[in-house]
């Protein structure tokens, strides 16, 4: 399965796709914060999907299931407040808005759950919704930011940049989370969520 993930990967890297230009010949460039905003949610979203369930079954001792469930439940609900949050007040204002609550709110979360001696259960669950909540905006806010002020010549590129940002921040979040979550729990996990977030930011 590796290999063929590879060669795949290889075959995508040699295809070259000619860059669409603007009306008058110019190449657009893309805003730089919004692509981080991308990579950030990846590294969110593929970080919490590797290392929550480990972290639920050894640390919280609960099934790591409902806990994602109820992630996507939250960043579907929560998706359209974001948007229309979005259309008022501007995508730029919601993503640092967004990238703000990642950099300081995981480890308020835990140091709340220290502090009033919550059960892990509660942090566990906590924890999953609120970042559920940050998912549901994360991702089609920052995609707007991204889409403002281009061209519709420009959509596929802009959408590929995207996911290109997205695809990194989901192979470094699996590696750094796991790795702090191998020395320090959840406390580790959340941590490193706060750094990526505080770099985005």
């Amino acid at each position: 399965v590796a290999t063929g993930a590879i060669l795949l990967a290889v075959f995508a890297f040699r295809l070259r796709v000619p860059e669409i230009k603007e009306e008058r010949g110019l190449p657009v460039s893309l805003n730089f914060a919004a692509l981080t905003s991308g990579a950030a949610y990846g590294f969110l979203e593929a970080g919490l999907v590797a290392v929550f369930p480990v972290l639920a079954v050894q640390e919280f001792h609960l099934p790591p299931e409902y806990c994602l469930i109820a992630v996507i439940v939250l960043a579907a609900a929560t998706s359209v407040f974001w948007g229309r949050a979005a259309a008022q007040k501007g995508a730029k204002a919601i993503v640092t808005l967004l990238l703000f609550l990642l950099a300081f709110g995981p480890l308020t979360l835990w140091s709340l759950g220290r502090a009033l001696s919550l059960s892990p259960a509660v942090l566990a669950y906590g924890s999953c919704a609120f970042f559920g909540i940050l998912a549901g905006g994360m991702y089609p806010v920052g995609f707007t930011w991204l889409l403002e002020k281009l061209p519709q010549s420009q959509y596929g590129h802009a959408s590929g940049s995207f996911a290109r940002a997205y695809g990194l921040g989901s192979l470094v979040g699996p590696l750094a989370t796991g790795l702090a979550a191998q020395f320090a729990g959840s406390l580790g996990m959340l941590a490193t969520f706060s750094v990526a977030g505080a770099c985005a930011l």
